[in-house]
């Protein structure tokens, strides 16, 4: 409770009871106790009140538990902070941080970063960032306004003047939430911006709207209308053993087995594909090590592709005798 009042001067008790999962009684029976104790918490009635704490009231370290304590040591993406430049501040910050913790957090912190490493970058060359990185982050921090042109998925490019609102980094790639002139929220991938000007304009940003609620819609939706653009395309396979490694390296995550190896060593799986031409070219890479159950369709098709490649590669091979 006091940690919400601090970050949002003064809360109704109702806003209270609801953030924190418990009855109105229990709220005020808290306001009690905190005052008893020694906080300066307080109530005002009327519209504009609520329930109140000491603008000169400050929570110190003691409050967090190590395990929030360690959280912050470990809850850093590098990668993204080097992109925005804040890389070096935030290591500085975290020393500092450091170095006022109790020794038994101290050692705590020392002990896990022995013993985990989170990692956000890929394995293989990821999306790089866009060269507009630097403005667009300029731009955000000032509130002014951008022009764009940009390539969407499907359209030609377009001019597009947005307010630049917000930057999200998600695993490998920069995306920028902007506010249409018909007020429309709409978000931006960073590499599929052509061009890029920042206007001599700046805009008022709306008290109401929450980035991480935002963000959570936007992805919502996002996986929605690709579930519905593009429907999963499952199938059924006889896989040999000895190319298991296959579905392993290749279609982790994306595959799971119906049935154990027979005495040949086949077994049977079931394995998501985003589209039939996508298993299509899994199944050939499989070569014989692999049967088709269903669908018949799937089968058809790879029977008529194997076809015309040895239709084609036996036409190839004639005219090189000639």
């Amino acid at each position: 409770m006091i940690l919400l009042l601090q970050k949002n001067k003064h809360m109704r008790a109702q806003d209270l009871s609801a953030e924190l999962e418990v009855s109105l009684s229990t709220i005020y029976r808290d306001i009690d106790a905190l005052s008893i104790a020694g906080i300066p918490v307080y109530t005002q009635p009327g519209t504009q009140g609520g329930i109140f704490i000491d603008e000169g009231f400050r929570t110190s370290l003691s409050d967090l538990s190590q395990n929030q304590i360690l959280s912050l040591f470990l809850a850093v993406d590098a990668k993204s902070l080097f992109d925005i430049g804040m890389e070096e501040s935030t290591e500085n910050a975290l020393l500092k941080l450091f170095n006022t913790l109790p020794v038994s957090h101290q050692q705590a912190v020392e002990r896990i970063q022995e013993r985990l490493y989170i990692d956000s970058e890929s394995w293989f060359d990821g999306e790089t960032t866009s060269p507009y990185l630097e403005v667009i982050q300029q731009a955000v921090w000032q509130d002014q306004r951008l022009q764009l042109l940009y390539q969407s998925y499907e359209m030609s490019p377009k001019h597009i003047t947005i307010d630049a609102y917000a930057l999200v980094s998600k695993a490998y790639g920069w995306y920028l939430v902007g506010r249409k002139t018909t007020g429309d929220y709409r978000t931006y991938r960073l590499t599929r911006i052509i061009q890029l000007q920042m206007l001599d304009e700046t805009f008022e940003r709306d008290s109401a709207f929450n980035l991480k609620t935002y963000w959570q819609e936007a992805q919502h939706d996002f996986r929605q209308q690709v579930d519905d653009d593009f429907p999963k395309f499952y199938v059924e396979l006889r896989i040999h053993t000895s190319a298991y490694w296959y579905l392993i390296r290749v279609l982790d995550g994306r595959f799971q087995q119906v049935q154990p190896p027979d005495e040949e060593h086949w077994c049977h799986v079931r394995i998501q594909f985003k589209t039939q031409v996508e298993a299509e070219a899994h199944i050939l890479a499989m070569s014989t090590y692999v049967e088709i159950i269903s669908p018949n369709s799937l089968k058809t098709k790879v029977k008529q592709i194997v076809d015309e490649l040895q239709h084609h590669y036996g036409a190839t091979n004639s005219v090189g005798k000639h």
